[in-house]
């Protein structure tokens, strides 16, 4: 004889436990804009480096600069906040905008070494160095 042993089902009460899984993201979208420049210095180089603050303007939202002396800022100002808030308020919300004109100082020098000409840049307020054609190099053994 099989000796069978019956559970009762669960009689126990609770409740039903829930959470919402918030995920929050910050992130700052920046565009810049160079004036056109003929130096020769590569436009990478200069986003490494500071200038003179000419125009600064820090709200909720930035309206473009008028009236500069040089129309292509005005003109890319107007397009880069047009841009910016086209592109983000249909999936972000803006919380704060800004937009600051720099005038970065760039010397172009040219030299002879050699019998040969080379040309390095001294850019910056902090006077950052750059050449692609530097004529030697030393190594320490």
């Amino acid at each position: 004889m099989a000796l069978m042993i019956v559970r009762p089902t669960c009689c126990g009460k609770g409740q039903l436990l829930v959470f919402i899984n918030l995920k929050v993201q910050w992130t700052n979208n920046k565009e810049d804009f160079v004036v056109e420049q003929s130096s020769g210095l590569r436009v990478e180089n200069l986003s490494k480096v500071s200038g003179r603050e000419m125009f600064k303007d820090s709200q909720y939202m930035v309206y473009p600069v008028m009236d500069f002396p040089y129309p292509g800022v005005a003109q890319a100002s107007e397009r880069l906040v047009r841009e910016h808030q086209s592109k983000l308020s249909q999936t972000a919300r803006i919380l704060q905008q800004g937009h600051t004109i720099e005038l970065i100082p760039v010397t172009r020098v040219t030299y002879s070494w050699k019998e040969k000409t080379h040309i390095y840049f001294v850019f910056g307020n902090k006077m950052s160095v750059n050449t692609d054609d530097y004529p030697a190099t030393c190594s320490v053994m």
